[in-house]
């Protein structure tokens, strides 16, 4: 694991240390605490404040459900503020190389016993277009919690028996906040790493961010004294601190189960917003706010984190929470303070976030003249898409906005002087965006250049589509280039599958972590009964350690989100062996063909397909082939039928098939109807026995050196 930054905080241990800012924004700020509890129904309250010059407070009012009064450490039930601690992790997780956020949750769980969409991505659950419906949500699993407190839930148990296999929409076309999401990410999470998630958290998470009082909620010992529960199950307000917790904090794993306290919170939400736990390109991933949480939830929702929801005056980015516990954990971009406040009652949502907000913003005198910035949601999208901008101004929030979109069309109703105009684009192309902030005090502008791509949802093939590269360079009509640091694809005549031409990237001189993809036109494949993909590898490791990585990944909503339908690193990627130091430059045998499973998309009259290379984040690894692309429909393929050269028998077959030939078999493919391959192998032999388990037709293709012959196979038990 990488070493990470500690950051340090100051820390209240006492009353005379907590008072570190003005001692009559103090007493303001506790008045707000005293009349929660005296006339607001709150039992205990507890609130940590960050400043901008690193002064903190922390304040309580309140006792906790054994009569006792609330401390600074006392530790609450986070609640839905558990997410953001699962998707700092995640990142992390990624940035350490040990899982993609757009990998499957199939691949980690394979064997889970659910209906979920196995297509859907990590990052799918962690922005909560994944479909799957919400548990917590359900009235009726009330119950669940409240029939038995001593009942440990595990979370494979919730995923198989308790949350509906009927999605709310497709994975990628729509936003539903939904705990399930979670409960399915935090269990990936443990699937992936060799330890406890408990521990996992604590070393990745809650230790560099400072944070000496948070806890994995039922899966390991809360020292701390507890804040208590008053919360309503469905038959009024309740209290429920003297009950066992094991129901509410097992049913609620990764989603709501997280235990810590205000000063923890606060460090978490300051760590993340200040760059201190998370590096540049995953802060950007949380920040990147889905378009239709906007319109479906109002708030605006990224990965684990959130806007403030109601708040319209400034940018408030954090997360909330409602479960047994309440919570609020936001930092203000305006005046650069961040608040955390708790309570252990069922009350009004930011019922103290709020009007402590408030103090706090009528305390500070912010910067009288905005810092403009903005964002967009979708940035990459097809013609006739709608584009929804949105202010993210810092220092004080704009009270005029001014817009300028070249090559856009303002729609929905919007205009240049919203904050959150709506835009839609015509014709193909990139194009810049520029906006004007204008407050009391002045006004700022920024312009960002090639800022929103736009692709067309036009396809420009409807058929079957070989690419040999051997008539035209890169980029060309058919394929696109892009790089985040090195060299990228290029035609050559080093080596070829066929012809005397593929595409390479000479990775001995490349720039280590550089992604280079190229990205094809979009296809119809509506048509096509079983669309399949296949193309031919080359590709020498150039140390046994080392970790170039080849994706195929597709997208059918011109290029916004994409899919990993393939992927190799390492030496699974290696089409030869071993590992060589010197550049590798291959002969035509040691291509390898390879298949994409592309079933996910079928139906599609827009389907994108990019071959993603990353080279190796420590040191560039050696030169990579990719050759002889295609894209056909299973269907259709051609059956030799009359081959002399290899046999099946018996077909039909029971289960037990036997394949000879008078060549050594270099490889063997067998694929169903639908094109899914079912077996594949590589034998070297001139024998081999395949056992089906299904019945049904069948598709054997056979590789023999240059050569690649197919025949049916019908499988009946």
């Amino acid at each position: 694991m990488k070493k990470r930054l500690l950051f340090f905080y100051l820390i209240a241990l006492t009353p005379l240390a907590k008072a570190q800012i003005d001692p009559a924004l103090a007493a303001q700020l506790q008045q707000v605490l005293n009349t929660k509890v005296s006339s607001a129904g709150d039992h205990g309250v507890s609130a940590h404040l960050i400043l901008q010059n690193g002064q903190t407070w922390s304040g309580t009012a309140g006792v906790n459900g054994q009569n006792l009064p609330i401390t600074d450490s006392t530790v609450f039930i986070t609640a839905s503020i558990s997410k953001l601690n699962i998707a700092t992790l995640l990142l992390l997780l990624q940035e350490d190389g040990l899982i993609d956020l757009d990998d499957t949750w199939h691949k980690y769980l394979p064997t889970l016993n659910v209906a979920f969409d196995t297509n859907i991505t990590i990052r799918q659950l962690l922005n909560h277009t994944s479909g799957i419906r919400d548990y917590l949500e359900v009235p009726a699993n009330a119950h669940y919690v409240t029939s038995n407190f001593s009942t440990f839930y595990t979370p494979k148990y919730i995923l198989e028996n308790i949350i509906s296999a009927v999605p709310d929409f497709a994975a990628g076309t729509n936003f539903n906040y939904s705990n399930s999401n979670y409960l399915l990410a935090a269990y990936i999470a443990e699937a992936a790493t060799p330890n406890a998630l408990k521990d996992e958290l604590r070393t990745r998470v809650w230790n560099p961010a400072g944070m000496k009082h948070t806890y994995y909620g039922v899966y390991e010992p809360i020292p701390d004294r507890r804040a208590g529960v008053w919360w309503n199950f469905g038959s009024g307000l309740t209290n429920y601190s003297n009950q066992s917790d094991t129901s509410m904090l097992s049913f609620g794993y990764g989603t709501d189960n997280v235990v810590t306290c205000p000063t923890d919170l606060a460090k978490l939400v300051h760590a993340l917003l200040n760059n201190q736990l998370l590096n540049a390109q995953s802060m950007n991933e949380m920040l990147t706010f889905v378009s239709q949480s906007f319109s479906h939830w109002v708030a605006g929702y990224g990965l684990g984190m959130h806007h403030l929801i109601g708040q319209t005056v400034d940018t408030l980015l954090g997360h909330d929470g409602k479960f047994c516990n309440q919570s609020d954990v936001f930092h203000s971009e305006m005046c650069g303070f961040t608040l955390a406040t708790m309570t252990n009652t069922e009350t009004a949502w930011t019922g103290i976030y709020n009007p402590m907000y408030d103090v706090l913003r009528n305390y500070f005198q912010c910067n009288a003249v905005p810092v403009a910035n903005f964002y967009a949601s979708p940035r990459t999208a097809c013609t006739g898409a709608t584009i929804i901008f949105k202010d993210s101004s810092t220092n004080i929030r704009p009270t005029s906005w001014n817009w300028s979109f070249p090559g856009g069309t303002l729609t929905g109703g919007t205009s240049v002087t919203d904050s959150m105009p709506k835009v839609t684009y015509a014709t193909p192309g990139t194009y810049p965006v520029s906006y004007t902030a204008t407050a009391a005090g002045g006004s700022n502008s920024i312009t960002k250049s090639a800022y929103i791509t736009i692709n067309s949802n036009v396809a420009s093939y409807n058929t079957a589509f070989t690419e040999g590269f051997e008539t035209a360079g890169l980029p060309n009509a058919d394929w696109s280039l892009s790089n985040s640091a090195g060299l990228d694809w290029a035609v050559t005549s080093i080596g070829a599958a066929s012809g005397s031409k593929s595409v390479y990237i000479d990775n001995f001189s490349n720039a280590a972590g550089n992604v280079s993809s190229f990205t094809s036109t979009p296809f119809d494949i509506s048509g096509f009964s079983s669309p399949t993909f296949t193309f031919k590898l080359a590709y020498q490791q150039k140390t046994s350690g080392g970790a170039d990585k080849l994706r195929v990944l597709t997208s059918t909503d011109c290029g916004n989100t994409w899919i990993a339908r393939w992927a190799k690193s390492g030496s699974a990627l290696a089409t030869v062996t071993p590992p060589s130091p010197v550049p590798f430059f291959p002969g035509t045998a040691q291509f390898i063909s390879n298949t994409v499973n592309i079933i996910g998309v079928t139906g599609s009259h827009n389907v994108r397909f990019k071959f993603e290379f990353t080279a190796d984040p420590s040191a560039p690894g050696n030169y990579i082939f990719v050759d002889d692309i295609n894209i056909s429909d299973a269907v259709g393929v051609q059956i030799n039928e009359t081959h002399t050269g290899w046999n099946i028998y018996p077909n039909p077959a029971s289960d037990k098939v036997n394949i000879t030939s008078a060549q050594s078999m270099d490889e063997i493919n067998i694929r169903d109807v639908l094109g899914r391959l079912v077996y594949t192998s590589r034998p070297n032999d001139k024998s081999i026995s395949v056992t089906i388990d299904k019945e049904g037709l069948y598709f054997v293709s056979l590789r023999t050196g240059q050569q690649t012959t197919s025949k049916k196979l019908i499988v009946k038990h």
